[in-house]
């Protein structure tokens, strides 16, 4: 199995470098992007205020063609880039009706960036927030396409991967067919993106797709990114002034909004991370990788960790699966997630188990502990 170790010399090769397991944490970063991050402060430093036109811009046309790209979509211009999702979450809020209470729809095993802050504003009467449960797993599908068809919900909000069991969500025909054409709908695919492939094409004129560079894209933070279908969600409420700033010359009487996905921008940014996701985005071009290599590869790596937990009779709890019985990774996922009472058995497999000097992430959800063993991480530690 090649390794690539020796593109990540900055995280994995220095001296006393830990191994990193985490499935929802910092993924290490390419040393393109250590380049990239130079590259961004010499043109901050050589262009100052001409930076946003001279090469911020460009940039930006190249990184939204970047993730049309891997979603498959016609064109990048329905692509915005924001510094986190929850900044995109507060804007497509604002598109729901202010004279009512607006009626939010989505699962109770969704991330923190939108549970936190749908259940706030639901304990302070701005929101009315019904949450599916996902367990039990098999009939979540039937229960969510029923809810939504039962309660027209406003903007429905739901996840592509779950970050607590690593199950996929692909209703969305069932979904589609069975809401208003006026709804929102938000997939969440920041634990699909670049962890499984991806193809948006069905979907790009109806569903809003959520995701970022934190995680699987290897970009860090600050490169969160939204698909904007069109006509949906034309005037957010919620709105900076780079929404407008390819008409800052004209007259600002009235306030008007882009058709493409730039109506959803907000207000001065560092720009930083762009340059890091489209170095990491040339990088997997050069090593011909993209998400599906990138998913047979895992697999290949979670093949040889259930062996080697099998052969050493390790009891570390209970494989999450699919009601077929297949694990859910096989699903296009990159985390296998087990269900234990204690971390105690965790404890002693990192060192049982794991390289010398390597430490895992335990994620306490409502299943119990969760160990996720990540490939796209396991690969770049292990040859």
């Amino acid at each position: 199995m090649k390794s690539y170790k020796s593109h990540f010399s900055q995280s994995l090769l220095r001296t006393g470098a830990a191994l990193h397991f985490a499935a929802h944490s910092h993924h290490p970063w390419p040393d393109v992007s250590f380049v990239a991050q130079q590259q961004a402060w010499q043109d901050a430093a050589i262009h100052l205020d001409r930076k946003w036109d001279n090469v911020v811009a460009a940039q930006e046309r190249l990184a939204r063609g970047h993730v049309a790209r891997h979603l498959n979509l016609r064109s990048s211009d329905t692509v915005v880039f924001a510094q986190n999702t929850h900044e995109l979450y507060l804007r497509l809020l604002s598109c729901l009706p202010a004279t009512t209470k607006p009626r939010v729809l989505s699962s109770d095993s969704e991330f923190h960036s939108f549970s936190r802050q749908s259940r706030r504003l639901a304990e302070a009467g701005s929101i009315q927030l019904d949450l599916v449960p996902t367990n039990p797993i098999a009939s979540f599908a039937d229960r969510l396409v029923k809810s939504a068809q039962r309660l027209q919900p406003n903007l429905l909000y739901v996840s592509h991967v779950f970050f607590d069991s690593g199950w996929s969500f692909d209703s969305f025909a069932s979904l589609i067919d069975e809401i208003d054409d006026h709804v929102l709908v938000v997939i969440d695919g920041y634990h699909s993106f670049l962890a499984r492939p991806v193809d948006w094409a069905p979907w790009q004129d109806r569903c809003f797709y959520l995701a970022g560079g934190y995680k699987y894209a290897m970009a860090g933070e600050g490169c969160c990114f939204m698909h904007c279908p069109p006509n949906y969600g034309a005037r957010p409420i919620n709105t900076g002034w780079y929404a407008s700033f390819g008409s800052l010359a004209q007259p600002q009487e009235q306030i008007t909004y882009p058709a493409d996905g730039q109506r959803f921008r907000g207000s001065t940014y560092d720009p930083t991370s762009i340059y890091r996701f489209n170095a990491v985005m040339q990088w997997m071009l050069d090593q011909g990788l993209d998400a599906a290599t990138l998913y047979r590869r895992s697999m290949e790596v979670q093949d040889l960790f259930l062996a080697a937990v099998e052969t050493k009779d390790l009891c570390i709890g209970t494989l999450l699966s699919n009601p077929d019985g297949s694990r859910f990774s096989a699903d296009g996922d990159r985390w296998l997630s087990f269900v234990s009472g204690t971390s105690s058995r965790l404890g002693a497999l990192a060192g049982s188990m794991l390289l010398p000097g390597g430490w895992i992430q335990v994620c306490y959800g409502r299943r119990g502990v969760l160990f996720h063993a990540l490939s796209a991480e396991l690969w770049c530690a292990t040859d």
